[in-house]
């Protein structure tokens, strides 16, 4: 089964944006996240990895094309717990089909979820995970972020409709 993350400080920050404190009454900010690298086939100047070897011992590995390093893999290579969510989760969900996905990620929702920032690491892998997330129960709301595929900034958080 696949692990939402509670909010880090930074994530946590969401709270007090005016626009999304609708969703935040009672409820908290989650994200949900992916092994970095594996998951962002756009990737290229900001791709690196976390890869293990078979005494568990994690390294970072950069791309052929890698300007600066992703926080995200850093933090799989530095932290166990982390890693080990995010790559649960990418391979828990990388089986499936679109209508498995959301069941997956509906089923594994905190009950008290009211923003979910998708991606702090990964991104979406393949057509079928995105679709998963468009037609889950979720809405999209303004919160930004740059993305290699489109070289541009576009919206990714989510907020769960009430």
């Amino acid at each position: 089964m696949v692990a939402w993350s509670e909010a880090n400080a930074k994530i946590e920050a969401l709270q007090t944006v005016e626009s999304l404190t609708q969703y935040l009454e009672g409820k908290k900010v989650y994200s949900f996240d992916l092994l970095s690298g594996f998951s962002c086939p756009f990737a290229k100047e900001c791709l690196s990895k976390a890869t293990e070897n078979s005494e568990g011992k994690r390294t970072i590995k950069d791309g052929p094309h890698t300007k600066f390093r992703c926080f995200s893999a850093s933090q799989e290579v530095q932290y166990t717990g982390v890693y080990n969510r995010r790559k649960n989760n990418l391979d828990s969900l990388s089986k499936l089909d679109t209508k498995e996905m959301i069941k997956e990620i509906l089923a594994a929702m905190p009950k008290d979820v009211g923003v979910c920032r998708i991606h702090v690491a990964g991104d979406f892998f393949n057509e079928k995970y995105f679709l998963a997330w468009k037609e889950s129960r979720f809405c999209l709301v303004n919160s930004w972020r740059t993305t290699e595929r489109h070289g541009s900034v576009e919206s990714v958080t989510i907020v769960a409709e009430k």
